[in-house]
């Protein structure tokens, strides 16, 4: 599947014309990532915005004791990011 259609199968995306996906395609890159990899720590700021294509992604943030929560799990068709 060609990223422009890929990219208008998200509900975020959808409302976008053909040349807004184009561009976006020109913007975005397609990364397969192995299982239990951190995108990002609660810690550290990466701009970004993510697609989940395929698995699972947890969002969590650390206590005061320095304990991991999970937020959320994140699954196919969602969003997640910092700009």
């Amino acid at each position: 599947m060609d990223n422009i259609r890929y990219l208008s199968q998200f509900n975020l995306m959808a409302c976008l014309s053909e040349s807004d996906l184009i561009e976006m395609d020109s913007m975005t890159s397609i990364t397969t990532l192995p299982k239990d990899t951190l995108i990002q720590t609660p810690d550290q700021f990466k701009e970004g915005f993510y697609f989940v294509k395929k698995g699972t992604v947890r969002l969590y943030t650390i206590n005061v004791e320095g304990k991991q929560f999970t937020l959320d799990m994140l699954g196919e068709g969602n969003v997640f990011g910092e700009m």
